[in-house]
């Protein structure tokens, strides 16, 4: 299966605004709904979700990077993927912002799951960190390997690859994720 990656999507600077779009970061949690229990070992980093897109950080609204990650998977779903996104594309979920620390890491996982995830069909992630900020780190995901980590740099896949965030060894990675749903769940 294809990941599509998008080297140069953000420049340096609009990786720095973005950063400053999202509120203070808490430890992780993975939920995946319907009442499941899910090993607290999978994932250790802290998030932050973007739920207000109408609001300003420095002047600039942070609906502009909302309506940028949407309008770049749209993009991408069409000449990659022809999934069934079109009519809730412009209802991404939350952005996330992820930050990993030394020792932090999210193993083996799918994006999509029971409940509301079970209708995620593209995943997301962009670099923000320069790599010479950190070590280890890297995104794998099934089938590709470790996937390019520039600054700025998109990787956009379906949501059912299975990927991983390598343990981080030196330093801070953050990455800005996103996911487009469908109507309903793959068929």
């Amino acid at each position: 299966m294809k990941v599509i990656v998008l080297e140069g999507f953000l420049s340096p600077d609009d990786c720095t605004a973005a950063l400053a779009c999202f509120p203070a970061r808490v430890a992780a949690e993975v939920d995946h709904g319907a009442g499941l229990t899910v090993d607290a070992g999978l994932r250790r980093s802290r998030t932050s979700f973007l739920r207000d897109a109408t609001n300003y950080v420095d002047g600039r609204p942070m609906q502009a990077l909302v309506e940028r990650m949407r309008d770049m998977m749209l993009v991408v779903n069409r000449r990659h993927f022809q999934f069934d996104v079109l009519g809730l594309l412009d209802r991404l979920e939350p952005l996330q912002l992820a930050e990993y620390g030394v020792g932090d890491k999210y193993d083996d996982h799918l994006d999509i799951g029971p409940g509301a995830a079970a209708r995620r069909k593209l995943s997301a992630s962009v670099q923000l960190s320069d790599p010479g900020e950190y070590d280890g780190g890297d995104l794998h995901v099934w089938g590709t390997g470790r996937v390019e980590r520039a600054r700025g740099t998109a990787i956009v896949f379906p949501s059912y690859l299975v990927h991983r965030v390598e343990p981080v060894t030196r330093g801070v990675r953050l990455s800005l994720v996103a996911w487009a749903v469908g109507a309903a769940p793959y068929r």
